[in-house]
């Protein structure tokens, strides 16, 4: 699945934070990454520092797809 653009916050709020997602993982503009089978509200972000090879790829494609894409 393609990672998919977004700009509000959880909260509802538009703060101008985007962020990308595949149906597992959300990735925020600031680095925020999140297991959304695990974490749908967004609760804890996982740190890069404690990725495992599957949340580094993730963080990886993620990060890639931002780059791609053309965002404010």
């Amino acid at each position: 699945m393609l990672p998919k653009p977004g700009g509000a916050e959880p909260e509802g709020e538009n703060s101008g934070m985007k962020w990308v997602r595949t149906a597992d993982w959300k990735l925020y503009s600031d680095g925020r990454l999140f297991d959304m089978v695990n974490d749908d509200r967004e609760e804890n972000p996982l740190l890069s520092k404690n990725d495992s090879k599957e949340k580094t790829r993730a963080r990886t494609e993620l990060t890639k797809a931002f780059g791609s894409l053309d965002l404010p």
